[in-house]
This record gives structure tokens, sequence and C-alpha cells, in this order.
């Protein structure tokens, strides 16, 4: 890929030039700036890993980076999805962005809430999540308040609150499909169609399966996710245990393929 080539060179360049001591100064920021966007490329293509690679060499190669919020959110949200940590990075988002970019803030405000449920903290995780859902309530639409939307249904569903969450993943839905964005319109269905099959309501298996579909066909960074509550839902609502199995099995060689840390233990814990 073109862009990761000329991230790579423009690294290799300051390495030697540092070495031979000369002065690389202009190029640090090039460099810096070609590894974001590869990281970026990588994680539209659903590859959270290797983007972690890249935001990561971002701030290396560029301290000053260090201090910027979008990179610190996409450095923190590739944490947590692959190794259910960032919590630092995210913080320090929120604080720079509180005032500037709210609806970015709470995109990086609800990832920080996830950080602490994959430790087992639902009442601190939900103090994240309440905070991150006010700071939307009153901002026009856009991909991050539809982020923000979708996942606080999805952990509402994850904490038993069902009927809430049926509301919520409603709302979201309908601005993924006014945005046209297909990977959060897939997850938003994803987890009405938890919601739904824990109410007993018809059209959650068509709901699941919609997800999947839509992850696979544009490569979403929420594919893995689609795929273990397709598998966990048909063995308990349905149980359909080969039909369960096997999409289990089809997501773990996903992750594995992916490199996905925090994936993989989601599907051998199932």
């Amino acid at each position: 890929d073109r862009v990761d080539m000329l991230a790579h060179h423009l690294v290799e360049a300051i390495t030697y030039g540092r070495a031979a001591g000369g002065d690389v100064a202009d190029l640090v920021p090039r460099a810096s700036a070609a590894l974001r966007e590869a990281g970026a490329r990588a994680w539209a293509l659903g590859t959270a890993a290797s983007a972690l690679v890249f935001f990561e060499r971002a701030r290396d190669v560029d301290p000053a980076a260090g201090e910027d919020p979008y990179l610190l959110l996409r450095l923190g949200r590739a944490l947590a999805l692959t190794r259910a940590q960032g919590a630092e990075e995210l913080d320090r988002a929120v604080a720079l962005l509180a005032d500037s970019d709210p609806a970015t803030a709470a995109e990086a405000e609800i990832t920080r809430g996830e950080v602490v449920w994959q430790r087992g903290d639902q009442k601190s995780a939900f103090t994240y999540f309440d905070r991150a859902a006010t700071r939307v309530e009153d901002l026009p639409v856009s991909p991050q308040k539809a982020f923000v939307v979708g996942q606080a249904a999805r952990f509402l569903s994850l904490a038993g609150r069902d009927r809430e969450s049926l509301e919520l993943s409603e709302r979201a839905i309908v601005m993924a499909e006014e945005l046209g964005d297909r990977p959060l319109l897939g997850d938003a269905l994803n987890t009405r169609g938890v919601s739904r099959s824990h109410l007993g309501e018809p059209g959650w298996d068509a709901d699941l399966e919609r997800s999947i579909e839509i992850a696979l066909e544009t490569n979403s960074i929420f594919v893995l996710r689609a795929f273990i509550n397709l598998g966990s839902t048909l063995a308990a609502t349905a149980g359909d245990i080969p039909r369960s199995e096997k999409v289990l099995r089809e997501g773990l060689t996903l992750a594995e393929t992916l490199g996905v840390r925090l994936g993989l233990r989601w599907f051998r814990s199932n």
C-alpha cells in the first residue's frame, strides 16, 4: 500500500538521519502524519491490531503528537478494542476535547467506559456511559453521536436493561441510515437483535444475520461482536447448538486472523 510504504520510508529516513547526526526535524511531522493515515486505513479495513501499531509508532516518532486529542482517541479506541486498555489516552482525549468538540469527547468517554466494563466494574462503567450520552443528547446527528447512542444501547442490553436498549438502538439505526454509515448500522442492528431475543420479540435472527452481512461487506471493526452475539443467541434463544458452534468457530478464526486478543478471549470463553 502506498501510504504504508511512504510511512515506512519516512521512518527509515529519520532513523538513518539521526544515526548520522543529521537534522530530521522537518521529516518528523510528515512521518507521524503518514503513520496516522496508515492507521486510519487499517482501522477502516477492520484490522484494529494493525491500526494500533501505526498509531503507536506515530506517537513514538513525534512525541508532540501525544497531545493531539484525535490521535489519542484513535490510539485509545484501538487499545480498548484489542487489549481492553487505553484508559490514559482516552481520559486525556476527553479532557482536551470536552469544550471544543463535545461529540468526539463523548466518543472517547464511552470507549473509556468500555475499558472499565471489560474489567468487570459495571457500576463505574455506567458513570462514563451516562456522561457520554448526556454530552451528545442535544447535538445534531453525526457519526460520533450515532456511535455513542449505539454503544449506550449495547451496554444497556449487556446490563439486562433491554427495553431501554431497544429504544436507543432504534435511534442509532435511524441515525446510521440517515448518515449512510453502514458499519454503525450493522452494529446497531446487532444490539437490537440481542435485545429483541432477550425480550422474546420477533426479528432478532434477521437483525443478527444482517449485522454479520454488513460487517463482512464493509470490513467493519465490529465484525467480531456480530459473530459472537449471533453464536451466543442461537444457543441461548433458539437452542441451535450445532449452528451456534459453527458461527462461533468462524468468529474465532477471524479473531485469530485479525490478531485481536480481546476477541480471542470472548470466543474461547464461549
